[in-house]
């Protein structure tokens, strides 16, 4: 398997927010739906932006002190 890029996780992680929201839709607010995927994504995305100097968190416009919360977007 390749390396992904930032840009292929991104990528990945709007079409699973779309997915979620699909389903959402679809099924009610109420239905659950597991968090797996998009937590895998959201760490090989932290760990892909932590270690390539190209898309440090200064060169995306964050703040590095952001990243010691580990907040994650609601999707």
């Amino acid at each position: 398997m390749r390396d992904r890029t930032t840009a292929d996780l991104e990528r990945e992680l709007h079409m699973l927010a779309a997915v979620r929201a699909y389903l959402r839709d679809a099924e009610g607010t109420d239905v659950r739906i597991p968090t797996t995927a998009v937590d895998r994504v959201l760490d090989e995305l932290h760990q892909t932006r932590t270690t390539d100097p190209t898309t440090s968190n200064t060169a995306l416009g964050r703040d590095r002190s952001a990243d010691s919360s580990r907040a994650r977007p609601t999707i």
